[in-house]
């Protein structure tokens, strides 16, 4: 029997879509990826800082975390760029009560587990099912993109992100910080019960020499105190693993062609950006939302795969996707050049950033939303 969407891909992205989308009464397939690592049976230590509109997202399709110890509210940011003071970001001046959410992905793909298993109008299935439209989630690894012989532009940031957690003895105080130090990104985000999780990004020979360190934990957390010249071990005192270390190449890509015959991209299948700025699951849930707002308001006389339906969905995205990608491959660039020249500039626009706060806010604003 014909499905009206089948769904390839049942990640974050991909769940939710289908809740999504059964909320506008469609009847939805959602199918397993069949990607490389979906064989991968390391449990997963990511983690993810969800912004406002995504909480929204979530709590429509009734996937939002129940248990507060799940969830961990960043009230403010500092980033550090060597000795120099901090930008600070806070949720008090914005009025807000968090600059954005961290949530493991576990979790959050179990919240969508039950909400799925409750809603008569989501089928799961092992294959790929007739349908009248296909979204493609599986990830910027996915088989099914390369069948359909999508050009997918990638550039390689010649950087690997490590992540992994941790425990410590001092309290975070939820301020997630980020430091920029001889090109390589660590970020600290703040969990429930002082557990953080970390996101280091580096050359992807230091990334080996960190995997290669799994057996010893010690020698990786005290790598980590040391960072900004023991800053790092200052402010979160006595560092313990509570997870091995995985990692990925960090590329920023982009499909160039988002729709075509009854099929649409969606998520890491259609674009992946820098993580230094958190948002790369928060743009995937936003394409989620994009494309059933788009669906839900078409007119009645047209299908849901008409190309005309699809590519307001792809302009839309499409520009979201270059904005955020370019802001934070800019960042990136900005931010890891070791020239003394572009250090002494940044030097001179953190200073003057940190004074201007409503263009300050007004950045974070666009961050959360």
């Amino acid at each position: 029997m014909k499905t009206d969407v089948c769904i390839v891909g049942d990640g974050i992205v991909g769940r939710t879509l289908s809740l999504l989308l059964a909320q506008t009464g469609l009847e939805v397939t959602l199918v397993q990826a069949t990607t490389p690592n979906s064989t991968s049976t390391s449990p997963d230590v990511r983690a993810y800082a969800l912004s406002a509109a995504s909480q929204g997202i979530l709590e429509s399709v009734r996937a939002w975390p129940s248990n507060p110890q799940d969830i961990g509210p960043i009230h403010a940011m500092r980033i550090f760029d060597g000795k120099n003071l901090p930008i600070r970001f806070d949720a008090k001046a914005m009025h807000t009560s968090a600059l954005a959410f961290m949530v493991a992905a576990p979790t959050l793909l179990n919240s969508l587990a039950q909400a799925i298993r409750y809603n008569p109008k989501v089928t799961l299935s092992n294959t790929i099912q007739d349908a009248s439209l296909q979204v493609i989630c599986e990830g910027r690894s996915g088989q099914l993109r390369q069948q359909l012989g999508v050009e997918f532009s990638s550039q390689s940031y010649e950087q690997t992100a490590v992540a992994f957690k941790v425990k410590h003895s001092h309290p975070h105080e939820q301020v997630a910080r980020q430091w920029f130090e001889n090109g390589d990104i660590i970020a600290m985000l703040p969990m429930a019960n002082q557990e953080c999780s970390v996101v280091w990004s580096c050359s992807p020979q230091k990334a080996q020499q960190l995997l290669a360190l799994n057996e010893q934990p010690e020698k990786i957390a005290e790598q980590l105190s040391q960072i900004g010249q023991g800053v790092l071990g200052a402010t979160y005192g006595t560092l313990k693993l509570l997870s091995p270390c995985q990692a990925w190449p960090l590329l920023r890509s982009t499909a160039l062609q988002w729709t075509g015959p009854s099929w649409v991209l969606a998520g890491d299948a259609a674009h992946t950006v820098h993580p230094l700025t958190g948002q790369g699951l928060n743009l995937g849930l936003a394409d989620a939302a994009e494309l059933t707002k788009v669906l839900a308001n078409r007119p009645s006389w047209r299908a849901i795969s008409d190309p005309k339906v699809l590519l307001q969905y792809q302009r839309a995205r499409k520009l979201a996707t270059l904005t955020t990608g370019g802001g934070s491959d800019l960042l990136h660039q900005v931010f890891t050049n070791q020239n003394p020249f572009i250090a002494q500039l940044r030097q001179i626009g953190v200073k003057g950033f940190n004074m201007m706060d409503p263009i300050k806010n007004l950045v974070a604003q666009q961050v959360m939303n």
